[in-house]
């Protein structure tokens, strides 16, 4: 496992087209059923194909699609109870999410004296399209003497009711071309890769209304702390007319992040065990476009053509929501909008990672436990770049290595019982996002 694989990492597996006989068919078509989803057909199917067209060739071609509607009602409140009375800010939100995913991938395995020559392909698309509606109330505060151990007065709500749609695609896809086979008295596997993967979340609207209500403004209970209630003095407070345009949030982030990597693999049979040895060399690069603007308009939700949500949880009022048709068509109304905010820089970056691994590795089996012992080192590379506060771009680099022993042993008692134990150092890198601006921070500092 690689030093850097602590936490988990994913592995896609495919059949390997030398192990069919003849033809390969196969079709799976099933239907999920969700609770609330309005969409009852949630289809997933698969087809796959292989053939093995003579005695040292064979392919395997798979295609998938599956969708599913996903819904779901949340309370959720913020960071928790404060000295046992409500926390300032509580929120009420529905999800409903549509996602598409297609899959294509394609084995081929051509059989030589020695071993296998392999090529490994795969691609996958998902597609989501989201509708969120948040329903928030904040800037909760305490009149003075009104608490009780499950209730309160409160002389100021901030409502904010958000409605937000969302289209992305991401792609996946990753191709490999290696052998497997024998070299002397040497098992060996070397292989290329080559992977990539885009996120593209262009394509949103999101627009918040609010309404900051004073003086005695209502009570709120929480006898069921995981759904709160507020009975508001002025019911006003959900009236689509005092709810303002506050502002429409549109993002560009297109997040793209490619990997070529070349290892190979060696092992045979001692007397002391079976050694193993390898090597690992990546390149990795992350490029990420992020882009926000802001705008502001006069007008409120009653312009919007409210509407109104069938709540699952008795006792609690969710407000109206603007109707998301409206709100994504804002995107081709944006010149009769004013602009209150925008950057096209703040959130960009530029990382590349060189990691260069080696590692030995001995396993010895006795009657009585097995031992596995072995060593790996790495070296790793480091360059981003991205912009400072002021927009202006900035640089920043690390280099280092890693040294990873590790020991396993398992000690067979009788044939029920058996003790193990284990010693070892792995490392955990932080997302790029995170390192980056650790980087930057160093680089700064040494200005």
């Amino acid at each position: 496992m690689d030093s850097d694989s602590i936490g988990g990492r994913i592995d896609f597996n495919t059949k390997k087209p030398s192990s069919i006989n003849g033809k390969l068919f196969k079709a799976k078509i099933q239907n999920n059923f969700s609770q609330y989803a309005d969409e009852n057909f949630n289809p997933k199917m698969s087809i796959t194909y292989g053939e093995k067209l003579s005695d040292t060739f064979a392919n395997i071609l798979a295609v998938t699609y599956s969708s599913k509607d996903i819904v779901a009602y949340n309370n959720e409140t913020g960071f928790g109870w404060e000295d046992g009375l409500m926390n300032d800010d509580y929120e009420m939100r529905f999800y409903e999410l549509t996602r598409e995913r297609y899959g294509l991938s394609y084995d081929a395995d051509l059989l030589v004296s020695e071993g296998r020559v392999f090529l490994s392909a795969f691609w996958n698309q998902y597609d989501d399209a989201e509708l969120r509606w948040k329903d928030e109330y904040g800037k909760i505060k305490l009149i003075d003497g009104t608490e009780t151990a499950t209730s309160m007065q409160t002389e100021r709500i901030r409502h904010d009711a958000e409605t937000r749609v969302r289209y992305e695609t991401r792609t996946l896809s990753a191709f490999t071309f290696g052998f497997e086979g024998m070299m002397g008295d040497w098992i060996i596997d070397p292989k290329i890769s080559y992977s990539f993967a885009k996120e593209d979340d262009s394509d949103n609207a999101d627009v918040t209304f609010r309404n900051d209500m004073k003086d005695t403004v209502g009570t709120i209970e929480w006898s069921n702390p995981q759904r709160p209630t507020i009975t508001p003095s002025d019911t006003s407070i959900y009236s689509p007319s005092e709810l303002g345009f506050k502002e429409l949030e549109i993002t560009e982030n297109v997040s793209k992040d490619s990997e070529f990597a070349f290892s190979v693999n060696a092992e045979r049979e001692t007397d002391l065990g079976t050694l193993k040895v390898g090597f690992k060399s990546k390149n990795r690069e992350k490029d990420v476009d992020d882009y926000i603007i802001v705008y502001e308009a006069d007008m409120t939700m009653a312009d919007f053509d409210p509407q109104t949500l069938d709540w699952q949880f008795a006792g609690q009022t969710f407000s109206q929501q603007a109707n998301p048709d409206m709100i994504y068509a804002l995107r081709n109304q944006l010149d009769s909008l004013s602009v209150d905010f925008s950057n096209d820089y703040a959130r960009d970056f530029v990382t590349e990672e060189k990691v260069n691994a080696l590692y030995i590795q001995n396993t010895y089996t006795w009657d009585k436990g097995v031992i596995v012992a072995g060593v790996r080192y790495e070296d790793t590379s480091t360059e981003s770049q991205a912009f400072d506060q002021d927009g202006n771009q900035v640089f920043a680099g690390s280099d280092h290595s890693f040294f990873a022993p590790s020991i396993n042993i398992k000690y067979f008692l009788d044939d029920r019982l058996q003790l193990r134990g284990s010693i070892w150092k792995g490392l955990s890198r932080p997302g790029f996002k995170k390192r980056l601006l650790s980087l930057i921070m160093i680089m700064m500092r040494e200005i």
